[in-house]
């Protein structure tokens, strides 16, 4: 009986507990651009950068995150090291770019070198999974960007998603060894790819 009272009283207060840390936090909607010509729910704590007509980024960090993407392969990491090193919770956010050299349907290899070419640092890309982004489906890559320097890591979930002109990449990014969390799936289920 006392065992029940216990497990019971755990419970509830794990359940105040939930609903005390998600009372409070609010959502905003990404207006589509023709740099990320979608729309998607990010925390409304994160910061919007549309990239003139290259990229978007959504995070706590946006404009180190946008200085990190811009620059590509030989991106300089050292803002972004300090933030994994000091704030690694706070060093996570949504890359979003159009593109067409990505393929949905493409391997491992051949998203590699894809990534390689448009993503700061070394790519490490996982096998292709077939999934769904919000309204579409979508081919999953989840990885790992690494800074060859420092050895900075930021892992992610990517979504490439099949659209007229241009192929779209949906990169979910954060500082843990797995994104897969509950940030990642909202925004996943939100985005809606104009």
């Amino acid at each position: 009986m006392a065992a029940t009272l216990v497990a019971a009283a755990a419970a509830l207060a794990l359940v105040a507990m939930i609903a005390l840390s998600t009372r409070g936090e609010t959502w905003e909607r990404y207006k589509t651009s023709s740099a990320a010509p979608l729309t998607f729910d990010y925390p409304g704590d994160w910061t919007v950068r549309t990239h003139q007509d290259l990229f978007a980024v959504a995070s706590p960090h946006a404009t180190e995150f946008e200085r990190l993407f811009v620059a590509g392969p030989a991106a300089d990491w050292s803002t972004v090291s300090e933030i994994v090193a000091d704030e690694p919770d706070s060093a996570a956010g949504l890359y979003v770019q159009v593109s067409d050299t990505l393929d949905a349907g493409g391997t491992s290899e051949q998203m590699k070198a894809k990534m390689d070419a448009l993503l700061p640092g070394q790519v490490d890309v996982g096998r292709p999974v077939p999934d769904q982004a919000g309204n579409r489906p979508a081919t999953r890559f989840d990885g790992a960007l690494r800074d060859p320097v420092t050895g900075t890591r930021l892992g992610f979930v990517s979504y490439v998603i099949d659209r007229e002109p241009k192929t779209m990449l949906v990169m979910y990014f954060c500082a843990k060894a797995t994104c897969d969390d509950a940030t990642q799936a909202r925004i996943r289920q939100s985005v809606h790819v104009s």
